[in-house]
């Protein structure tokens, strides 16, 4: 019986001692269809936006945003994954995942790209990821990419050729 009492006791101990390290569900937000927020985002590691979401300044892990989803503002995030329409800033330092779906508006920052056919994406795309590599002079050079698109994306969407994007020239065959 004492026994029993004991690992009660710790049970209860447990359950009502706080964690040292969050859960995911702890600091999830899910933000859902029929919902619109504004304002600015703390102690949210990982915003999943189902509805409408307006921010100025969100930081966190990840960032999704589901096929109905409308984020605006601006966001840091080490990963995020994009299916419905981002207006504004994003910055994401690890891999930012576009789906075939995404709508993406503005500048967009990231070290690591995966874009599914479909999507349509329209301002200034930023490679952060740096490669360095001597030059002929021995300096550093910062393989940092900037593509500028305006909807390069969406052509694909209707599975058309766009004839107005600059194509290289095919090389004569030598023999």
């Amino acid at each position: 019986m004492a026994e029993a009492q004991d690992k009660k006791v710790s049970r209860t101990e447990q359950h009502n001692t706080m964690p040292t390290v969050m859960s995911d569900d702890a600091s999830r937000l899910v933000v859902g269809r029929a919902m619109s927020m504004s304002g600015d985002l703390t102690a949210c590691q990982h915003l999943i936006v189902e509805g409408r979401v307006e921010s100025h300044s969100f930081e966190a892990q990840r960032l999704d945003i589901s096929e109905h989803g409308h984020f605006t503002g601006y966001a840091h995030v080490q990963k995020a994954v994009i299916a419905g329409h981002f207006d504004g800033q994003l910055i994401v330092d690890g891999l930012l995942h576009v789906k075939s779906s995404a709508v993406i508006t503005g500048e967009i920052r990231y070290a690591q790209l995966q874009v599914e056919s479909g999507a349509a994406v329209s301002g200034q795309m930023i490679c952060t990821a740096t490669s360095s590599s001597t030059a002929a002079n021995g300096a550093e050079v910062d393989a940092k990419r900037v593509l500028n698109v305006e909807n390069l994306f969406k052509a694909s969407r209707h599975n058309t050729l766009r004839t107005d994007i600059p194509r290289a020239p095919k090389r004569a065959k030598s023999e």
